[in-house]
């Protein structure tokens, strides 16, 4: 019975259609979930005030540019050549 099962829940996503993302695609969603979490950092420090003592990070703003690399990548998979449909 435990075999049987096991084999059915293998073989599942070759059943239902479903496949893993490769290549280009999967590579995008790996950036997608790295810049989340970077993001998800930048949130956290910036919703705490931690900055320079003066209100403003040093260099360049860290949550806009993390923000639009973010929305960049978005709309890097909502293009044309990610359209899957």
């Amino acid at each position: 019975m435990g075999q049987m099962r096991n084999a059915t829940i293998e073989n599942w996503p070759q059943h239902s259609g479903i496949k893993e993302a490769t290549g280009d695609r999967r590579n995008l969603l790996q950036q997608i979930s790295d810049m989340a979490v970077e993001l998800i950092k930048v949130i956290e420090l910036e919703r705490s005030g931690i900055r320079d003592g003066d209100g403003y990070w040093s260099g360049s703003d860290a949550m806009g540019g993390t923000a639009r690399r973010m929305a960049e990548l978005c709309n890097e998979w909502c293009g044309p050549k990610y359209d899957f449909d």
